[in-house]
């Protein structure tokens, strides 16, 4: 799933599809009516936790009423992570943004 310029794998739509490792992730709200809303996108040193942490917070589940959290994820290694953390911070991704998300994987 692409969003803004950045490609990501997904959506998921379970964090045990994630994996406990660095990279960005982005958290999507699908709604009933079609609608899809980027949530959060952020690095971690561990997605799978930095998600979890996230989701299971109250607020973001009184976020999610009337649809669907779906999870996007773009895996680094260790030759590219300083790479790609830099390369995030200069091109952010907006929250709130719009656009189509593709079948659940």
């Amino acid at each position: 799933m692409k969003i803004g310029d950045y490609e990501f794998t997904g959506p998921f739509d379970s964090i045990d599809a994630l994996r406990s490792v660095p990279g960005l992730f982005a958290i999507v709200y699908a709604g009933d009516t079609g609608t899809r809303v980027l949530m959060e996108v952020e690095y971690s040193e561990n997605i799978r936790k930095a998600v979890e942490s996230l989701v299971t917070n109250p607020s973001w589940q009184e976020r999610a009423k009337g649809g669907q959290l779906r999870y996007g994820v773009r895996y680094t290694n260790d030759s590219c992570e300083e790479e790609l953390r830099l390369v995030f911070k200069k091109q952010p991704i907006p929250r709130g943004l719009h656009f189509v998300v593709p079948d659940v994987q």
